[in-house]
């Protein structure tokens, strides 16, 4: 597997004109820091080519950004991995969590 380390957002204006609080963004790190999220081919869920994680918040003055780290797959062996692995978070999202419904 490649893996790539980044910036997933920041709490500065974005393209969609679009500012992300602080707050928000820490939010979301400490719901979410222990989950590893499943990345697909232009978000088509049939084609899974890696997963993301966040890795921390990265604060300087005036400025915060939430770092991620992803891994794209790179052999045959490593996607079925990844496949599978999506396919239990898949579970755990739709099924697990919404069995109430």
């Amino acid at each position: 597997m490649n893996i790539y380390q980044g910036v997933a957002i920041t709490d500065e204006v974005n393209r969609k004109n679009h500012v992300i609080p602080l707050s928000t963004i820490i939010k979301a790190y400490r719901d979410s820091w222990d989950t590893i999220i499943p990345m697909n081919l232009g978000h088509d869920r049939t084609k899974p080519i890696g997963y993301t994680c966040f890795t921390g918040i990265y604060m300087e003055p005036g400025k915060a950004y939430a770092t991620n780290e992803s891994a794209i797959v790179e052999t045959d062996e490593e996607r079925e991995k990844v496949r599978k692995m999506i396919e239990s978070y898949d579970y755990d999202i739709f099924c697990k969590n919404r069995k109430s419904e």
